[in-house]
């Protein structure tokens, strides 16, 4: 069975998929400072490698994690390698 992501959390999901709607306004994330966020990469993790990442368009890079818009070259302690 498929999973989807609503509302930050992965749930399970049988039904055919018409659309996909993104809603990025005021996303419940993490605050950066309590993950230590830069808009700098740690070697060579960076959010552009990061599992977490979920946009890149007219409102900016997003996150699962954290809070707001945020650099793709950017870093968190939350920081996982995507598959």
């Amino acid at each position: 069975m498929a999973r989807v992501l609503i509302e930050g959390r992965t749930r399970p999901f049988s039904g055919p998929v018409a659309s996909l709607a993104f809603d990025f306004g005021d996303p419940a994330g993490l605050d950066p400072a309590s993950v230590r966020y830069s808009a700098h990469p740690r070697g060579n993790q960076s959010c552009r490698t990061c599992r977490h990442i979920l946009a890149n368009g007219e409102r900016g890079t997003r996150c699962s994690t954290v809070d707001g818009p945020i650099s793709s070259s950017g870093w968190c302690a939350v920081w996982t390698a995507a598959h």
